[in-house]
C-alpha cells in the first residue's frame, strides 16, 4: 500500500487550484493523492487498484517529458474517483471523475485525461453517451498512452498483469454482448497501441546511463530521439533506435524555447 505523505513546511504557499481543507493542488501527485484517499479509500478493491494504477504511473513516468511526470501521476490517482458515491451522477466514471475535477477548478489537462483515460469514449459510445467526452478534447499524447498503460497493466484489486491478461481478466467479469464487454473489445487495438508505445518509450529512455538521462531532461527537448538528431548523436540515437523508440516520433517538435511558458 503506497503510504501518502501529509507534511508540509509551515508558510508554503499554496497553488490556485487547491481544494479547501486540501494542501497540494491538484495536478501534484501528492494533491491528487489526497483527493483519491478521501473519495476512494472506503471502496476496498477500487482503492487498491487506484493506489497500484498510480505506483505504476510512476514507474513509467520516463516515458513523459520531464515536465508532465507529475501530472502523469496526478492523473493516475485521479483516474477512477468518479465510482465515488458523493461523485457518480451519470454512471460513467471517467465523465463524473471529470466533471467533478471541473467543479473543484482542476487545470484543463487533468480533466482531458481524466474524461478519456483508457478508451473512454468506446464505452461512451455504447452507453449513448459519445458527445458527453467529446466535451474535453482527447490529447493523444504520451501522457495519455503512459496513463493507460498504468491501467491497463493494473488488476482490479492492483495485481500486476501483462496488457492480454489484464484485457481477457476484464471480458470473463463481463457478460458477452454488454456495453462493457463491447466497449473493451472494440478498444482493445486502441489500447495495446497506447501499452506499446509506452514500453517502447521506457524501455529506449532506461537503456541510457542516469547521467545522460538527465542532461536530456534538462535540455527540454523531447523525445530523446529528437533531442540526439538536434544534438548530431550518431551513437546516441543509435542506442535509442536499438532500444526500440520509433524513430518518427517527435518529428516537427518545435524547440524548447518555443514550447517554454505552455500551460497544463
Amino acid at each position: 500500500m503506497i503510504k501518502i505523505a501529509r507534511s508540509w513546511p509551515v508558510g508554503s504557499p499554496l497553488a490556485s487550484n487547491t481544494v479547501p481543507g486540501m494542501r497540494s493542488a491538484l495536478d501534484t501527485p501528492q494533491g491528487a493523492a489526497e483527493l483519491a484517499e478521501s473519495l476512494l479509500s472506503q471502496l476496498g478493491n477500487r482503492w487498491l487498484h487506484t493506489q497500484a494504477v498510480a505506483a505504476r504511473a510512476q514507474e513509467a513516468a520516463a516515458a513523459v517529458p520531464q515536465a508532465d511526470r507529475d501530472l502523469l501521476v496526478a492523473a493516475a490517482w485521479l483516474h477512477d474517483i468518479g465510482y465515488a458515491p458523493e461523485v457518480r451522477d451519470t454512471g460513467f466514471h471517467p465523465l463524473d471523475g471529470a466533471r467533478h475535477l471541473e467543479r473543484l477548478g482542476a487545470p484543463a489537462r487533468l480533466v482531458r485525461l481524466v474524461a478519456h483515460h483508457s478508451g473512454a469514449a468506446y464505452d461512451a459510445e455504447q452507453r449513448g453517451l459519445s458527445a458527453e467526452p467529446a466535451v474535453h478534447e482527447r490529447e493523444d499524447s504520451p501522457v495519455l498512452d503512459a496513463l493507460i498503460f498504468a491501467d491497463m497493466t493494473t488488476g482490479p484489486a492492483g495485481q500486476s498483469f501483462d496488457f492480454g491478461v489484464r484485457i481477457d481478466e476484464f471480458l470473463v467479469r463481463c457478460e458477452p454482448g454488454s456495453e462493457a464487454h463491447t466497449a473493451i473489445s472494440k478498444a482493445r487495438p486502441y489500447l495495446g497501441a497506447a501499452v506499446d508505445r509506452t514500453q517502447r518509450r521506457i524501455a529506449a529512455v532506461t537503456s541510457l546511463p542516469p547521467s545522460q538521462r538527465a542532461v536530456i531532461d534538462g535540455s527540454g527537448w523531447w523525445p530523446p530521439t529528437l533531442f540526439a538528431v538536434e544534438h548530431q548523436d550518431a551513437e546516441l540515437l543509435a542506442r535509442l533506435l536499438d532500444a526500440g523508440a520509433d524513430p518518427d516520433e517527435g518529428n516537427g517538435a518545435p524547440p524548447p524555447d518555443a514550447r517554454a511558458g505552455h500551460g497544463r
